[in-house]
């Protein structure tokens, strides 16, 4: 696990991965970045309008990440564009970018002082997503499920528990 777009890492390293990804075309590769604003000075020489093997994303926890990456993705030519709305923080607006959007991932925040995720925070998203026609992956509720009875599992990542409407794990196909 890395973020490929880290201005940290070394230019030669991610020359690297661009080859290893260019060579294997059977695979799909799921890049997320905390780091959107650099993918375009990145991205491989021969990138054009993205790889048909490379899906492109971002973490967003709140709506003030949301505006400050989102767009940066948004901007992107890519064949598959994500976010991972985790740990959701608050119910978060995602109407403006919708329509560029292929895919959702969320879930709660795990691990000790993890913060609560709400149960209609996850339903708004929820709705947005497939209101777009877009996919929605929900991974886990969190360690903090004070909202969450009858959850037993300690990060919250068993289905069978969740409410029903919440039992959603699409992936984009």
């Amino acid at each position: 696990m890395a973020d490929i777009f880290d201005n940290q890492a070394p230019a030669a390293w991610r020359v690297e991965l661009w080859d290893l990804i260019r060579a294997t075309s059977a695979l799909i590769w799921v890049l997320l970045s905390k780091r959107p604003q650099n993918a375009p000075a990145m991205l491989p020489p021969d990138w054009g309008d993205g790889w048909a093997n490379v899906w492109l994303g971002t973490t967003v926890e709140n709506n003030l990440e949301a505006a400050r990456r989102i767009p940066h993705l948004a901007a992107i030519p890519v064949a598959l564009r994500f976010l991972s709305v985790e740990p959701l923080l608050e119910a978060v607006d995602l109407a403006p970018w919708l329509g560029k959007l292929h895919w959702v991932i969320c879930g709660g925040e795990s691990g000790a002082g993890a913060r609560p995720t709400q149960p209609d925070w996850m339903r708004n998203l929820r709705d947005q997503v497939h209101a777009a026609g877009a996919k929605l992956f929900v991974k886990q509720l969190g360690s903090n499920r004070t909202a969450w009875p009858g959850i037993k599992h300690p990060r919250g990542e068993n289905p069978a528990e969740w409410p029903e409407d919440l039992r959603v794990q699409q992936v984009p196909g």
